[in-house]
């Protein structure tokens, strides 16, 4: 998924599944989905922006390097739920699109640099 903000740089999620969400450093335990947020270049409005993310279930870690020609602004560590139907591990969707829309909307909401672009996403 891209995030445009401004006319500055692509912002760039990447989701990927792990099996320990421990060793993230967080409250909970056992799997979960990491969405890595990358940049072509630091942005410290974006930055400051995402540190203040905050979801009942789901954290936001900072991360501040480059690696591979990407910034890497931090990660998204939200816990995966399953369904109760004993007979299928199946992921519960449902459950993790309302971390997945607070991850979108607090996007949205990053502030546009003064003399920058429309600010507008897609």
């Amino acid at each position: 998924m891209f995030i445009r903000r401004a006319s500055i740089s692509t912002r760039l999620l990447n989701p990927r599944f792990e099996a320990h969400a421990e060793e993230w450093d967080t409250d909970f335990e056992g799997d979960c989905l990491v969405i890595t947020a990358l940049a072509k270049e630091a942005d410290p409005i974006l930055n400051d922006h995402l540190k203040t993310f905050h979801y009942d279930e789901g954290m936001f870690i900072v991360g501040g390097e480059f690696r591979d020609g990407y910034y890497i602004v931090g990660w998204f560590v939200i816990p995966v739920h399953f369904s109760d139907a004993a007979e299928s591990a199946a992921i519960d969707f449902v459950r993790l699109g309302g971390a997945l829309a607070a991850i979108l909307r607090h996007l949205r909401q990053v502030p546009v640099a003064q003399g920058g672009g429309n600010g507008s996403t897609a």
